[in-house]
């Protein structure tokens, strides 16, 4: 049995201990249950101490550490929801959220004060990236880079591509 992937989820991981713990109770030594698992033979051996002390119970799910989410799943997926209509829908002069931004409609929606690295945490969490909006000039006139692209730009490629030809052949 191989353990390929380098991030197992919470689930995965008490399976891995609860094969562990089948194996060890075969008689198997912890160098071969973790040559088997991809595992150091550190952790099975800690796996085995605690199999010992706690039992089969020691295999089970294990809750995350640390302090819980400030925002349930229902809250999270409201924010998404708003966030999804923009940041303008929400009453903002520009569609660009940023986690000033967003910490306020958590502030007002939620009543939920979160500093503004956590915000960026949460995004993260919710599969929000950070991204820069691209730069571009008021003035821009896309038909007409659309035209340039297709007549003037190849023109200049070929002027270029025989340029370079002639200057070799001599």
């Amino acid at each position: 049995m191989s353990w390929g992937p380098k991030h197992l989820t919470r689930e995965q991981m008490a399976e891995r201990r609860q094969e562990a713990y089948r194996l060890l109770k075969e008689g198997w030594r912890p160098a071969d249950v973790a040559r088997e698992l991809g595992v150091s033979r550190a952790a099975v051996t800690q796996w085995k101490r605690r199999f010992a002390e706690e039992g089969e119970a020691a295999c089970q799910v294990r809750k995350p550490p640390g302090r819980p989410a400030k925002l349930t799943p229902a809250q999270q997926q409201e924010l998404i929801s708003v966030l999804r209509q923009g940041a303008q829908a929400y009453g903002f002069p520009t569609e660009r959220w940023t986690q000033a931004r967003v910490r306020e409609v958590i502030r007002d929606l939620f009543g939920v004060h979160y500093h503004i690295s956590s915000v960026g945490k949460l995004l993260h969490r919710l599969g929000w990236s950070a991204q820069e909006p691209e730069a571009r000039a008021i003035e821009r006139d896309e038909k007409v880079i659309a035209d340039w692209k297709s007549t003037e730009w190849p023109r200049i490629k070929k002027r270029a591509a025989q340029a370079s030809r002639d200057s070799i052949c001599r």
